[in-house]
C-alpha cells in the first residue's frame, strides 16, 4: 500500500475536526461549569470559614484536547499554614464513574462531561462532571481508597480538602 501524500493526509485529519462552532460551544459550556463550580467549593468554605483562614485565589493555565483545542482553564487555589491545595482542571472529555446503584456506588466507567483534580502536596481526590439519569450535570467526588464515588457536597468537600491538608 503506497504511503499518503502530507497534502492527503491532512485532508483526512480535517474530515475528523469537529466544527468550530461545536467546539467553541463545548468549550464555553466547559469553562462555565469550572466557573460554577469554583463559586461553589469557595461558598461552602467561607460558611465555615468566614474569617478567611484558608487563603483562595485563582491562575489560569493552558490546557490542550482533541476536541477543543487550546484553551486557558481557571485554576482555584486553598492555602492553609503553607501548604497548599488546588483545584486544577484536568480535561473536558473523560472518562468518568456512573452510578451502579444506590446512593453510593462502585465505579463503572463511562464518558464524563469533566474532570477537576484537587491536588495536595501528598494526594489527588478526583470531581468527575456527569450526567444524571433526568441528563442534568452534576458533579461527583471519587473515593479511590474505597473505589467508590459520591455526590459533590459541602460535606464530601470539606472532608477532601481537609485530607488534602493533613
Amino acid at each position: 500500500m503506497a504511503a499518503s501524500s502530507f497534502k492527503e493526509w491532512l485532508a483526512e485529519q480535517h474530515k475528523k475536526l469537529p466544527s468550530e462552532q461545536d467546539q467553541q460551544q463545548k468549550k464555553e459550556e466547559w469553562l462555565n461549569a469550572l466557573e460554577s463550580l469554583y463559586v461553589q467549593l469557595h461558598a461552602w468554605l467561607r460558611q465555615d470559614d468566614p474569617q478567611e483562614i484558608v487563603k483562595t485565589w485563582t491562575s489560569s493555565e493552558t490546557i490542550e484536547e482533541e476536541d477543543l483545542g487550546v484553551y486557558s482553564a481557571p485554576l482555584l487555589h486553598f492555602v492553609l499554614n503553607h501548604r497548599m491545595v488546588t483545584a486544577k482542571p484536568v480535561a473536558r472529555n473523560v472518562i468518568g464513574p456512573a452510578r451502579g446503584g444506590g446512593p453510593a456506588g462502585p465505579i463503572h466507567p463511562v464518558r464524563g462531561e469533566g474532570l477537576v483534580d484537587l491536588q495536595g502536596s501528598a494526594r489527588t481526590v478526583h470531581l468527575y462532571r456527569v450526567r444524571d439519569v433526568e441528563n442534568k450535570h452534576r458533579w461527583v467526588i471519587v473515593d479511590q481508597d474505597q473505589l467508590t464515588f459520591k455526590d459533590l457536597d459541602k460535606a464530601t468537600f470539606e472532608d477532601a480538602l481537609q485530607r488534602l491538608f493533613s
